[in-house]
């Protein structure tokens, strides 16, 4: 997993755009800020993450998955 930092203002969408750097990511709020006055730009940094991977499917012996 390779870390990554995303801008975001909570008046409007989720984020969008997976920022590389922490410099990277401190530009682009700096830019929004200036053109969205009075908004705040936050920065999010990926500190880890979980992944679910046990979850299998079955269909009984002989049931057809499909009843048409």
């Amino acid at each position: 997993m390779i870390k990554f930092w995303l801008v975001w203002n909570e008046q409007m969408g989720f984020p969008t755009h997976k920022h590389p750097t922490h410099e990277a990511a401190k530009a682009e709020a700096e830019r929004l800020a200036r053109c969205q006055q009075g908004h705040t730009f936050m920065l999010l940094e990926l500190i880890g993450s979980c992944k679910r991977n046990d979850i299998v499917w079955t269909v009984p012996d002989g049931d057809d998955p499909i009843p048409f």
